[in-house]
């Protein structure tokens, strides 16, 4: 939060745990039964998988009995073998568990020649398997500097981990995210190829945020979100990251919608220390907020009362900057920020203000219709549908032909006739209404 950046650095940099733990009810359950499973490992003896001394190593680990610690290369290198080797899924979560025992006792350098049969395992149909692995690669790679090897393991993972967002096992991916996030290689890597390739971490974050309509109680989605919220935050502390995540994304109005109505303290901390980076990086992000809608979610928040002095202090900083931003922004100005933010809603006045419009309808089509543009693409459909906005989009068009009217070629160039015809026949009665009244301007215009 404000005035604690140098603790906040410190902290998302400096894992406390040589491996991060996975705190989740059917990982332990699982963990717990293959604790105590029976594994023959004479059998893979008699295969000659393992030597006679490796099945009395194994014996003695599964025991706990013996100084494993003392033996940790060996072990290392007995485990990493063995899942290069089996193929049962069975025997594969018995090693797995056994080189976590492994991983707490002698800590994760010992990790580095087992990666890339870890790796391999991603591929399995097991999702302990799977999410056991990628704890342990990710254990590995943070573990050492930098390199070609750690740098590719990374890479191989994030996909994975990404795919399992918002399926069984999701939680656990979104705790790895974050804390392969924490390293600022990853963080600029991922986002270079967010950028430059199909964006993937960045939208599934995302769509974890947007909780509403995900399956599982009440509490479980709010442990999602506060997840995904949290592997957001870690992101925003690289400063590309944090002056593109609404450029690129559109993330300022979906942290804003997350926002609304929520009461978990934990949810709003996370969302004012993103806005706290994005503006503490970018000061073009307070435009940017301003349009989302933050200002009013931020003054509605600073009335609660919290338990939590640095969410007080991070949303009075987010408020001064907001603050001090709009004083310095025309009507006009505030209207374009809210267009940028994708979302809009009719709290603005510049909506319904008939002077707003009288003095400014003209201006969009300046600079060869930029603004204009950026007006029409919000009808959809290449937007994410969201009825309000596409009401509000309706209702301006209406009012920017009202008091320009030979801008309605512009808009036929742009195709926003066919879109609001469309959008006379949407489901919601609103759009329906303000598509209508758009439609008729259209018409009119072309009559005179």
């Amino acid at each position: 939060m404000p005035g604690d950046e140098a603790t906040e650095v410190r902290r998302i940099e400096a894992p406390q745990s040589p491996l991060i733990p996975l705190q989740i009810a059917w990982i332990a359950e699982e963990t717990s039964r293959i604790r105590v499973r029976q594994t023959a490992w004479e059998g893979y003896q008699r295969a000659g998988i393992v030597e006679p001394d490796e099945v009395q190593q194994l014996r003695a680990a599964e025991r706990s009995q013996g100084d494993v610690a003392a033996q940790a290369d060996a072990y290392a290198a007995l485990y990493a073998k063995l899942l290069g080797k089996i193929s049962r899924t069975d025997t594969l979560q018995v090693v797995l568990v056994l080189l976590i025992n492994l991983v707490e006792a002698a800590g994760p350098a010992v990790l580095q020649g087992a990666i890339d049969p870890l790796l391999k395992l991603l591929a399995s149909d097991d999702i302990f398997v799977q999410v056991t692995a990628a704890q342990l690669i990710v254990a590995g790679v943070s573990a050492v500097p930098a390199s070609k090897e750690t740098k590719a393991a990374a890479k191989q993972l994030m996909p994975v981990l990404t795919r399992l967002v918002g399926q069984h096992g999701g939680d656990a991916a979104l705790l790895l995210i974050a804390e392969l996030l924490r390293l600022d290689w990853v963080r600029s890597s991922v986002w270079e190829s967010e950028l430059e390739e199909e964006a993937s971490v960045i939208p599934a974050l995302l769509g974890a945020v947007r909780a509403d309509d995900k399956e599982g109680t009440s509490a479980e989605r709010t442990q999602i979100q506060y997840l995904a919220l949290f592997a957001l935050w870690i992101f925003t502390f690289d400063k590309e990251v944090a002056r593109g995540l609404d450029v690129h994304f559109g993330a300022a109005s979906i942290l804003v919608t997350a926002g609304r109505g929520v009461l978990k303290e934990k949810i709003i901390r996370m969302i004012v220390s993103i806005f706290a980076n994005m503006l503490r990086h970018s000061s073009d992000n307070a435009a940017r907020l301003l349009g989302a809608g933050a200002m009013p979610l931020a003054e509605t928040l600073r009335q609660r009362r919290y338990a939590d002095p640095d969410l007080e202090q991070g949303l009075d900083y987010v408020l001064r900057q907001l603050h001090d931003r709009l004083e310095l922004m025309s009507s006009y100005d505030q209207y374009i920020a809210e267009l940028e933010s994708g979302h809009l809603l009719f709290d603005s006045p510049t909506h319904t203000l008939e002077d707003f419009w009288r003095e400014n309808a003209e201006r969009l089509v300046e600079n060869d219709g930029r603004d204009l543009a950026k007006l029409v693409r919000l009808l959809g459909p290449t937007t994410p549908e969201d009825p309000t906005t596409y009401a509000v989009a309706c209702s301006d068009v209406a009012y920017f032909l009202r008091y320009f009217e030979s801008g309605r070629r512009r808009l036929d160039a742009l195709g926003a006739k066919a879109r609001i015809m469309e959008l006379v026949e949407y489901p919601d009665g609103n759009v329906k209404h303000y598509a209508l009244q758009a439609l008729t301007r259209l018409v009119s215009a072309s009559w005179r």
